[in-house]
């Protein structure tokens, strides 16, 4: 299911497993008894739920990204006085693995398991547009689906918006008035995932261009510490080499296809 492009119905899980619908059915409600399964919101099927994120986030793997990356991003939270938080691709959504909270008593941030679909915010954005062009060409069927064919494209063009900066300045989808500064982080491998700063103007913080310094400077820290060259994959990213992302229209079907 982890793999899946999107919630897996009964019978398509039979069909996976070449098991009966009754068995799936009954194992299915032990998971979902249990909280390792969820109904999809739209109704369509089932998918992991965030205590089976939670769980992937435990081990080994995220576990290490999560601690080289938490003094950073706590440091990043105590000089901006914003909260941030990590978020790394399952499927075709950002899945918060780390967060630190802001200095005081308000916050505004994500927790821990919070998922996000990619095509819904900046940051999704900025991971599509960085992202190898196999992970493109995974997502882009999915991708498409979401939304009007207008809003795919106005979803490359902010990618390639995204690609070219390095960063990404974009309106929260999730609260109104609040801008999220987001920037890439990068492991011995390439992209790993996104760091989010959700920034409400106040008095108090700093202004959004040095909160925005202030968040890149943290990318390019904890790419160290991962292992990654923040400086030379934001180069890479620019170069004249990497593909541009740019739609085409077929002539044969009328579908709007992207160039890679």
């Amino acid at each position: 299911m982890a793999s899946a492009d999107g919630p897996l119905t009964l019978s398509a899980v039979s069909a996976r497993l070449s098991r009966s619908v009754n068995e799936v059915f009954r194992m299915f409600q032990v998971l979902v008894d249990r909280g390792y399964l969820t109904m999809a919101p739209e109704g369509n099927g089932f998918e992991l739920s965030t205590k089976m994120l939670t769980l992937a986030r435990n081990a080994h793997g995220f576990q290490e990204v999560v601690r080289r990356a938490l003094p950073h991003m706590t440091d990043l939270s105590q000089r901006s006085g914003h909260a941030c938080y990590l978020s790394v691709l399952a499927g075709h959504d950002l899945v918060v693995i780390a967060s630190a909270d802001a200095p005081g008593d308000f916050n505004l941030g994500a927790r821990p398991g919070f998922r996000s679909h990619i095509a819904s915010s900046g940051a999704g954005a900025l991971f599509f547009g960085l992202a190898p062009v196999d992970v493109r060409e995974r997502l882009s069927p999915m991708l498409r689906e979401f939304g009007r064919a207008s809003a795919w494209t106005d979803f490359c063009q902010t990618a390639e918006n995204a690609r070219i900066d390095g960063h990404s300045v974009s309106p929260s989808d999730v609260v109104p008035g609040v801008t999220d500064l987001s920037g890439p982080v990068f492991d011995r491998n390439g992209l790993k995932g996104i760091l989010t700063m959700p920034v409400l103007q106040s008095r108090a913080g700093p202004p959004a261009r040095d909160a925005l310094d202030l968040l890149v400077a943290a990318c390019r820290t904890i790419s160290g510490a991962l292992g990654g060259s923040f400086a030379s994959a934001a180069e890479r990213s620019r170069s004249a080499q990497r593909p541009r992302l740019t739609i085409v229209n077929s002539a044969a079907t009328g579908d709007r296809r992207l160039r890679l």
